[in-house]
């Protein structure tokens, strides 16, 4: 389950942010549709392997975000939320898929301890 690297990396950054004077009170992720994240099984890895490296009981917020695509056919350059998603303009598909693989840590909410 690529989930829990996924949440070792999102919980290896936070820690790099977090003083020992300060306890993490939410962590706000931004994601593409196309990084393979399941929201579930993200929430849940995330919780248990926040506990393990002592940034319990900190938030997860996931943010999903469209991805860029464009059609091959008639150069229109629209958001998608899939691989399998069709021009809105002409209708082909399947279309040119351009971003949406992202995962990025976006905001760190801290507190004293």
């Amino acid at each position: 389950m690529h989930e829990v690297a996924l949440a070792q990396s999102v919980c290896e950054t936070v820690r790099s942010y977090v003083g020992a004077e300060q306890r993490l009170l939410r962590v706000v992720v931004e994601c593409g549709p196309m990084c393979g994240v399941e929201p579930d099984a993200r929430e849940f890895c995330f919780g248990i392997v926040a506990e393990q490296a002592g940034l319990a009981p900190a938030a997860l917020e996931l943010r999903v975000n469209p991805a860029d695509a464009s059609c091959p056919l008639c150069g229109a350059r629209f958001s998608v939320a899939s691989l399998w998603s069709e021009c809105p303009e002409c209708g082909q598909s399947p279309v040119t898929v351009t971003g949406g693989g992202e995962l990025r840590v976006k905001e760190i909410e801290v507190g004293d301890v």
